[in-house]
């Protein structure tokens, strides 16, 4: 049969137990904690800031400056590669010469048929130089010859008119009767003579002037000859000038050099003995300057990105857990999206002890684009799934 306990429980013997107990003030106290983290909460709620970034997956250091391509400006074999990748070059250094024999040897060739050119020249020009100074002279001994020829010339008229007055006087007197015929034919083979002398002279004057004018002919035919030859030749001689700077500059394109001074950046996988095109790029020359960064962004992020921005990238050869991440700035953003991505520019601010920044380098960056407290956040949210499920037109 069921008897009662022997002490039985009430619950006002319970909340007496609980006051005697202590227990009261400890439910009192976790309500006040419940009470003080549901008002912490709701401040983190209403007034902490919560940011939104943007994320490229996508992003890559380079250098300011631009990338000078290498190419090669002739089709040939690759006779020498001077080029190592990474290493310090300056404007003019060698990288790669390009099979030259051919335009080598008939470089010497040119050069050597230029100097027997030049030569000739300097021989012609002495032969002009003879031939002026001999018309120079046969036109003055020429003159002088004339001169004396005509001298005696005149002497011999004058003579002969002498002669002919003596003749006139003997003549009247052989008809006087004063002079024998023996003295008057005398002093006729006298005026004879002077005649005879008269005309020799003459003769020989015409001979003179005709032999000096055939001389100064031949001399002044052999002096534009001269001058004909010598144009020839330095027609000539410029012409070949001309093929030899050609090939000298065909022989110096032979020789790949660096365009600025900097760094290999890249370097073509080619070897001695290798044949080339024109135009082929054989290495990349990347010249010192200041490092920025390119990011890649989804066409979403449109908009939300703006220059000012912080940022900051985690690089790929530098794990972020062990250095850190590399502080940037947006620099500049394109205005609309290429290719479905949109490029943006950033400036870098500082890099964590450790970290090198160098052309390229690959990364991912992320963009602070905005604040928000859980409160608009959430509200954002709810908004952003009203507006989905409202129907179109609503």
């Amino acid at each position: 049969m069921f008897e009662p306990s022997s002490n039985p429980i009430t619950p006002f013997s319970q909340s007496e137990s609980l006051l005697a107990g202590g227990g009261f003030r400890r439910w009192f106290l976790r309500l006040g904690l419940l009470a003080l983290c549901l008002l912490a909460w709701g401040g983190w709620f209403a007034c902490a800031e919560i940011r939104l970034y943007e994320v490229a997956t996508e992003a890559r250091l380079e250098t300011v400056a631009e990338v000078h391509p290498v190419d090669a400006p002739l089709g040939g074999r690759i006779v020498a590669v001077h080029a190592r990748l990474g290493e310090e070059v300056a404007a003019g250094d060698p990288l790669f010469d390009l099979d030259a024999e051919n335009a080598q040897f008939e470089l010497a060739e040119a050069e050597t048929r230029l100097a027997s050119l030049e030569r000739q020249l300097a021989s012609i020009a002495g032969e002009r130089e003879l031939v002026s100074r001999l018309l120079a002279f046969e036109r003055d001994a020429g003159d002088e010859r004339l001169r004396a020829a005509t001298l005696d010339r005149q002497v011999e008229e004058i003579v002969g008119r002498g002669a002919e007055s003596e003749h006139e006087r003997a003549r009247r007197l052989h008809e006087l009767g004063l002079l024998s015929d023996l003295d008057r034919q005398r002093y006729l083979g006298e005026v004879e003579k002077s005649r005879a002398r008269a005309e020799a002279e003459s003769a020989d004057l015409d001979v003179l002037r005709t032999a000096q004018r055939q001389q100064q002919t031949e001399l002044e035919a052999r002096a534009a000859h001269l001058e004909h030859e010598q144009v020839t030749v330095e027609g000539e001689a410029a012409e070949l000038s001309t093929h030899i700077e050609h090939l000298r500059h065909e022989i110096a394109e032979r020789r790949v050099a660096a365009p600025v001074a900097g760094r290999v950046a890249r370097l073509a996988e080619i070897r001695v003995g290798a044949v080339v095109a024109a135009g082929e790029r054989l290495a990349d020359v990347l010249p010192e300057g200041a490092i920025r960064a390119v990011a890649w962004f989804p066409p979403s992020a449109l908009g939300r990105l703006a220059p000012g921005q912080p940022a900051w990238l985690r690089l790929d050869a530098y794990p972020w857990t062990d250095f850190g991440a590399l502080e940037a700035t947006i620099d500049k953003v394109a205005g609309e999206p290429d290719g479905g991505r949109l490029r943006a520019e950033l400036a870098l601010a500082s890099a964590p002890p450790g970290v090198s920044p160098r052309h390229g380098l690959t990364a991912t960056a992320e963009v602070a684009v905005e604040a928000l407290t859980p409160a608009r956040w959430v509200l954002r949210a709810a908004g952003g799934s009203v507006d989905r499920r409202q129907p179109a037109g609503g």
